[in-house]
């Protein structure tokens, strides 16, 4: 069975681009390796909108993405997630405490990762490159800052109440730094 690797980070932080970059590296040297994503391309998927109080949607998203990623880890020996329970948390709180109480409470509900890929890029890059796409949400930009203090306040309050312990940050600041650390990192992880 394969292992399950999830990548969060801010908007903007380079994580679809590390999946990406990562899936074909691995590819390239002999690890079947998949890439998904959340929000799906479904019903519920499609009703996730940041910053609203959507989080049932984004739930009902994850369940129906449960059967896939199972396979996913059944027939490859790397599926990764660009985004999953955390963000879901993230973008659908309204502060840190909540956040950290809606992680928490999809522990037993959904496949866990076997590592969550936490990229830091610092937040004037990720404002840039928000800016730099060709559709910009106003939102995003508005509050970049306070997603991204969830997000490091979940992950340290997981670390510390031992709710999850499989926490890698990258600094983001780097792709090709960032990469090789990756690859290192799973191959002495999971394949030594």
């Amino acid at each position: 069975m394969g292992k399950f690797i999830v990548f969060e980070g801010s908007d903007g932080s380079g994580k679809t681009t590390r999946v990406e970059k990562i899936v074909k590296r691995l590819n390239l040297h002999g690890y079947k390796s998949e890439f998904t994503k959340e929000p799906q391309n479904t019903i519920p998927g499609s009703k996730v909108i940041k910053g609203k109080d959507t989080f049932n949607y984004s739930l009902e998203d994850r369940e129906l993405h449960q059967e896939a990623l199972i396979r996913g880890k059944e027939e490859n020996q790397f599926l990764f997630c660009d985004r999953y329970a955390l963000s879901g948390a993230v973008y659908h709180s309204y502060n840190s405490e909540v956040c950290y109480e809606r992680y928490k409470s999809q522990r037993d509900l959904f496949l866990q990762p076997d590592l969550t890929i936490f990229v830091n890029t610092p937040l004037e890059e990720c404002k840039s490159r928000i800016l730099d796409r060709k559709v910009t949400v106003a939102y995003d930009l508005e509050n970049i800052e306070a997603f991204r203090n969830m997000y490091l306040h979940t992950l340290w309050k997981s670390v510390e109440n031992k709710v999850d312990e499989k926490i890698f940050i990258i600094k983001g600041e780097n792709l090709e730094e960032d990469l090789q650390n990756i690859f290192s990192y799973l191959i002495n992880t999971f394949l030594k």
